[in-house]
Formats: C-alpha cells, structure tokens, sequence
C-alpha cells in the first residue's frame, strides 16, 4: 500500500503542476503477481534450456538457494545478484528470460535471509556468500569451464565488486551501482540540506568500497546505470568508470530508464550480447 500510495502522491503532484493532464490509474499500479520461474516458461522461450532448482551450503553451512539455468554448448556462465528487493519466486522470471538469451547457463540465488535461502543478512555474510557460489560454479566442469560473468544490481553490485576482488572473474557488470557508501548517502542527499545533516555510517558499511575494488580488476568491465535513476545516480556509475584502471572498460548510461530496470529497454539485448561476446574472445585468448 506504501507503494500505491506514492503513485498517488506523484501523479496528484504532477496534476497539480500542470493543471490540465490526464493521468490515467489502471489495475497494474495496484496489481503486482509474482513471477517466478518454471520449466514450462523455460520451454516457451524456444532455447533448448533445462531448469535447475539448487542448494548451495555456505561456508557456515546456510543453506542458499536459487534457479540454475543452463543448455548444450553454452559459451559462458553468468552469475546474477540481485538488489535489495530481489526475491526469485517473485522477481525471476522476466529476468531469468532477459538474461539467458545470449547462449549462456545462468545462476541466479537468493540473498540470504531473502526468499527461498536461509540465514540474515548482513553485507560482509552476503560477500562471503557470493565466494561460495562462485566456488560452486567453478567446481562445475560445465559451467566453471566457460568463461564466468558476474552481473549485479545494486546491493548485488557492492556483492561482484568485492567478489571480483577476491576471485578472477572474466566478466563484470555493475548496474544501477554505488561507490561507496559515503558515496550514495552524498547521491541522495541535496546539497541545499547536507550543512544541516549529520550522519554517522557504521563501520561495516564504510568498508563498502567498489572504487577500491575495481581498481585491480583487470577483465572485461561493463558500468550500466539508467539515464533517470534517482538512487543510484549516472554521477556514481561515472565515478567507478574514471577509477577503474582494466583497458577494457565501457560505460553505458541507458537512456529513459531509472533504477533497476535499465535491461528492460530497447537496445539492451544488441549491448550486452557484445559485451558477453567480447568476454568470450578475450577468454580465448588468454589461452592462445
């Protein structure tokens, strides 16, 4: 109801502003069904792909669950952490269809603490967390074997910077991501405000740092951010490509888009495809 009662509040805003628009209200801002995962659905996307449902023991023995994704003759493997809202069950479908269409397998888990996995959350858990899948994947001759993507959105963009941090990733993608902390609250707070505000950040979250973690990573890089988002503004996602030092690094600012859904848009499919492309050349490569 929060939510319905923002889209209220906006749309009264913006009729007060113009004083002659029409805003039309239908069921789907009130509407929201989940939109999980099936073979069936699988099926219908005409890939050839088998679903998998999967349990991975963290290291202190959590058990984490999500939906594996995969197919005859992949070319990669890509690794999906979601933000903070993120729930398999109810969010994975529409993604799971937008992110397995460039010939790869795909894994996507559930935070823990969130959906289907146990535990709770904390951000240096979720870190340690996103190891132990890695270190499943890579266990896997038919997934580690391939070139290995890791993509995340927002909170899950703080999760692939540590991680590509401590493990050699071939691929990276943040969208919609921060800096660090500090960094966001400053995003968020208006410059007109910041003399009156005084906010302390615990020590845990200022040891959030993705300028410092890209700043060794050496692989492919791709910075994602929605021309409109509001959260974690296009300023941050410039900040992470000027820091990062990989040579082979790109910046895409989606046009139209705001936080969270900069996949969604038109030519989404064409960037990202060159991009898992580029990772797969540059894996071969390294083995020439």
């Amino acid at each position: 109801m929060k939510r319905v009662g923002n889209i209220i509040m906006f749309c009264m805003g913006l009729l007060l502003l113009s004083a002659c628009q029409t805003i039309s209200i239908t069921e789907k801002h009130f509407l929201y069904p989940d939109d999980s995962i099936t073979q069936d659905q699988v099926d219908s996307w005409g890939r050839q792909q088998q679903l998998e449902f999967i349990v991975i023991a963290a290291a202190d023995g959590t058990e984490l669950k999500g939906a594996l994704i995969t197919q005859v003759n992949a070319r990669s493997t890509l690794i999906y952490f979601g933000g903070n809202q993120f729930r398999l069950e109810s969010q994975g479908g529409e993604l799971a269809k937008i992110l397995s269409q460039f010939g790869n397998n795909l894994l996507i888990m559930d935070h823990r603490g969130y959906g289907m996995s146990q535990g709770s959350p904390t951000i240096s858990a979720l870190q340690t967390d996103a190891v132990d899948i890695y270190d499943y994947v890579k266990s896997d001759p038919n997934l580690g074997e391939l070139p290995v993507i890791i993509h995340g959105l927002s909170l899950g963009s703080m999760i692939a910077g540590r991680l590509a941090h401590q493990r050699p990733i071939d691929g990276l993608v943040l969208e919609g991501s921060t800096t660090t902390a500090q960094g966001l609250i400053d995003a968020q707070v208006p410059w007109y405000a910041a003399p009156f505000i005084e906010l302390s950040i615990s020590e845990k979250l200022a040891n959030v740092d993705n300028l410092a973690n890209i700043e060794n990573y050496t692989g492919q890089l791709l910075i994602m951010v929605g021309e409109n988002d509001q959260t974690t503004p296009v300023s941050l996602s410039e900040s992470l490509y000027k820091q990062a030092t990989t040579a082979s690094k790109q910046l895409v600012v989606v046009e139209g888009k705001g936080h969270g859904n900069a996949i969604k848009s038109e030519d989404f499919s064409a960037m990202y495809k060159a991009f898992v492309q580029s990772v797969i050349l540059a894996k071969a490569s390294e083995a020439l």
